[in-house]
């Protein structure tokens, strides 16, 4: 399963990335809130929330894409990952060390 803070970053640079003519996305936006986060995303997405044991998962859903999310303080980084792909940042919110991956294409 993904992590969400990697997850989140990722989703905001593709939606960004997005040509506002794609007939995919309309102009509309709405708001899905994920614990300390929003996004603003297409009005045909969903958010589905799923069973977790000692974490929030679920996804973000709707025109053909999906984006997963594994939001806990347990869920640990992510490794081996391709700088060719990502910009990987380590930072500290709240006091709790997070992992972040930045597409580099969206």
């Amino acid at each position: 399963m993904k992590i969400f803070r990697i997850l989140i970053l990722f989703s905001i640079t593709f939606l960004i990335g997005c040509n506002e003519n794609d007939e995919t996305f309309s102009s509309e936006s709405k708001i899905i809130e994920i614990k300390n986060y929003t996004l603003e995303v297409p009005t045909n997405f969903e958010l589905i929330e799923e069973q977790g044991f000692d974490s929030y998962i679920g996804k973000i859903q709707g025109s053909g894409i999906i984006i997963s999310f594994d939001y806990g303080i347990y869920t640990r980084k992510e490794e081996n990952i391709s700088d060719q792909y990502y910009e990987v940042r380590d930072e500290i919110f709240d006091g709790y060390s997070k992992q972040i991956l930045i597409a580099k294409k969206s």
